[in-house]
């Protein structure tokens, strides 16, 4: 037997339209395959098909709400939190079970690296939408108020940022800053500096530097 230790990272959808979280996950499918996905709401034989065929681990949150209460009447377990601990590891077990048949249907060999090829939007970034990536990121439209986009690469917004930037790169480009709030480095950006001129910001003993390039 071998056992191997894996962080896992998951992404946790509500669903109420079967046809927008296709779409979604399409758009994203680079930065979205190989994680696990926590399904909500509407969860149609569609969508379990779809994931299947693109060999992607998920669990039906309903699921474990109904292990809750038979967990609780099984065991009679008065304390919340004895019920959120025996929940956790009955997930975990599935989570497990899931990638382990993922990978033995996988062509391990010949797959292609996850999160490091740069991700591209070619649109804004919604209220409440959170990205996270292990390379750079390029997005051509508004980063809206409610957004976070983490990067732990370099970072390229085409439009006015209303939300919240993270970059763990080399530099920055923006060319304006709203309400948002930018930091390169765990350093926040002077908005002051960007209006609607093209900034490259990189930074060097904690000091940012800025330099407009239009």
């Amino acid at each position: 037997m071998k056992v191997t230790q894996q962080n896992i990272k998951s992404f946790d959808f509500t669903i109420d339209n079967e046809e927008e979280f296709i779409n979604y996950f399409d758009k994203n499918e680079p930065f979205l395959k190989g994680h696990l996905m926590i399904l909500r709401g509407d969860i149609s034989a569609n969508i379990r098909t779809y994931l299947e065929v693109k060999k992607v681990p998920f669990v039906d949150a309903s699921d474990e709400e109904k292990l809750v209460i038979t967990t609780k009447k099984q065991k009679n377990v008065e304390s919340f939190t004895e019920v959120k601990e025996v929940v956790v590891e009955r997930i975990i077990e599935k989570v497990v079970e899931k990638i382990v048949e993922v990978e033995k249907t996988s062509d391990i060999e010949n797959r292609t690296p996850l999160s490091v090829e740069p991700l591209y939007f070619n649109r804004p970034i919604r209220s409440g939408e959170a990205i996270n990536h292990n390379s750079d990121i390029t997005i051509f439209g508004r980063i809206n108020s409610g957004a976070k986009v983490i990067a732990q690469g370099n970072v390229k917004v085409f439009g006015i940022i209303e939300g919240i930037i993270e970059s763990h790169g080399d530099y920055i480009v923006l060319n304006k800053i709203g309400a948002g709030s930018v930091y390169l480095k765990n350093e926040r950006l002077d908005s002051a500096r960007f209006s609607n001129r093209t900034i490259l910001v990189t930074i060097k003993d904690k000091t940012l530097e800025y330099k407009e390039l239009s």
